[in-house]
């Protein structure tokens, strides 16, 4: 089987990552302006569940993060991931490792704006997911250089035929049990190879500079990353400790594409503008998740475009919630609920995070929004192996008449 020690800190301590079970989530959104839009259909996608639904080696993953290389070439970077098999409906012989990789073939129609084989199954695009197979035991594709701890992979960019990504380096700290672990900084990857096999990836890691535990405060960026422009814009979420409560707020920086490894070049949203001191940045919302989304909205006969964030709302809620802003950085609307994860309603032990867009499979006013499910006790997972695996709905969005 597995090693139960070690499976079960990582397992408990990624959940209190992200979620802050260390501390109460600070109750109360901060609010902009009234929500912009509505929700005109919301509705679960089993076809693309079950892109991502084996029985034999890759059996579920968490994370989910997707960045498209080519038109016909999309990557997924997935945290925490269960090798093994599943057999009398429950996973066996399974360990859990840190990260891994899907590469999928797309096909999209002649304007590009959606993938073929949606309804047919024959025609649907295929997944070939691979981790670090070369030891005795499953490893992870991506692991620190230096040797300590380990990668979770949050959001990446692919520009000039390379890849970026945002890998947190979590390490031990003092102590036993779910609490004897902690993020220590995010390294900026750069997969230099991406249209090569992952396991043959040739990878440079860079420790971020603004990222890390000082003084009570956490910076942590990647938690998405789109284009703008000629710039990219990397968001992230600044935590700290308030009357033992823990506040998380988003933060972004913007960095011009050609110079993203330059981190002088980096700079923050403050009250002022920009500023290339991270203290000055200023919290964009007052609660969100660590994995979250924002997205450009495509102008269309029912949205007249701008920027979409999507994160899963406070506190293990199973809601699903967006909010809308005419640019990257705000401000932005109150939260509207897209979706209401089904599997945590119907088990009291199972709870659902990491709701964000995946922008490549979106179009229109339609955005395929993907999240994971999980549960509080490790055996409930190896003994439900429907958990763990990646799950996707589709909303349709229209702006509210002015």
């Amino acid at each position: 089987m597995l090693s139960r020690c070690r499976t079960d800190a990582a397992f408990l301590m990624r959940a209190l990552i992200l979620y802050g079970i260390i501390g109460l989530i600070a109750s109360g959104n901060k609010s902009h302006a009234d929500a912009p839009f509505r929700v005109l259909e919301a509705m679960a996608a089993p076809e693309l569940d079950a892109r991502f639904q084996r029985t034999e080696g890759w059996i579920g993953a968490d994370g989910n993060y997707s960045v498209e290389v080519t038109h016909d070439r999309r990557l997924w970077f997935h945290s925490d991931t269960w090798i093994g098999r599943i057999s009398d409906s429950q996973r066996v012989d399974a360990r859990l490792i840190n990260n891994s990789v899907g590469v999928e073939r797309i096909s999209k129609t002649a304007d590009g704006s959606c993938e073929k084989g949606l309804n047919n199954p024959e025609e649907a695009p295929t997944i070939q997911f691979f981790w670090n197979d070369r030891k005795t035991v499953p490893q992870a594709i991506f692991q620190p250089e230096d040797g300590h701890g380990w990668f979770w992979p949050f959001g990446g960019i692919a520009l000039e035929g390379r890849v970026h990504l945002f890998l947190w380096k979590m390490e031990k700290k003092d102590g036993d049990g779910a609490f004897g672990f902690q993020p220590v900084t995010v390294c900026h990857g750069e997969i230099l190879n991406p249209l090569d096999v992952p396991t043959e990836w040739r990878v440079r890691q860079k420790a971020i500079p603004f990222c890390g535990v000082s003084q009570g405060t956490t910076v942590l960026l990647g938690s998405s990353v789109m284009a703008y422009q000629s710039d990219v814009m990397v968001y992230g979420v600044r935590e700290r400790t308030y009357e033992n409560r823990l506040q998380r707020e988003m933060i972004v920086a913007r960095v011009p594409q050609l110079t993203i490894r330059d981190f002088s070049s980096w700079r923050f949203r403050s009250k002022d503008g920009w500023s290339h001191d991270i203290a000055d940045a200023v919290a964009l919302v007052d609660s969100v998740a660590t994995e979250f989304s924002v997205t450009s909205i495509p102008s269309s006969s029912t949205m007249k475009g701008g920027f979409l964030l999507v994160t899963n709302d406070q506190f293990l809620s199973p809601r699903i919630v967006a909010r809308k802003s005419d640019t990257p950085w705000g401000p932005w609307s109150d939260a509207v609920t897209l979706f209401s994860c089904p599997e945590a309603k119907e088990d009291k032990d199972v709870f659902c995070y990491a709701g964000k867009v995946q922008p490549g499979m979106s179009s229109g006013n339609e955005f395929v929004i993907s999240y994971a499910s999980n549960a509080h006790s490790l055996a409930h997972v190896i003994h439900h192996p429907t958990l763990y695996w990646p799950r996707f709905f589709r909303v349709r969005l229209s702006d509210l008449p002015e």
